[in-house]
């Protein structure tokens, strides 16, 4: 597996926010690439969803990678917080739609409707 680069300090992701607003394109690619381990983390507390579905962890921690940009793309850094305040949520917002995406949509039925159900065949043979 590939290593992720270090995280970044808070003075380098403020200096990155700046040249961000500036229009440097270059700085939301550093921005993403330094916060990568955050979604790392994000996505292994959701190991436990991989283990018990079909999919596997490297599926979470793409979401979670995509929470994250959108998180950059949307952090308004004017407002003096951490950008993991903001992008944390937005990761697991995104996970937990996967989540809910491939869920299995089973429908659990109560045991009168299945004795009503077989009556209804029973009887349907019957005509």
């Amino acid at each position: 597996m590939k290593t992720l680069p270090e995280p970044l300090t808070a003075n380098q992701r403020r200096e990155l926010f700046e040249r961000l607003a500036d229009g440097d394109v270059l700085a939301r690619e550093e921005l993403i690439n330094g916060s990568l381990r955050l979604a790392c983390i994000v996505a292994n507390k959701y190991s436990f969803a991989s283990q018990a579905s079909s999919f596997d962890l490297d599926d979470v921690f793409s979401e979670s990678v995509i929470g994250l940009i959108k998180a950059i793309d949307n952090f308004d850094a004017s407002y003096n917080t951490e950008l993991s305040t903001y992008a944390v949520p937005k990761m697991r917002g995104e996970i937990g739609g996967l989540l809910r995406d491939r869920a299995a949509t089973t429908v659990t039925t109560t045991r009168t409707i299945n004795v009503l159900a077989h009556k209804a065949r029973h009887a349907e043979e019957e005509l």
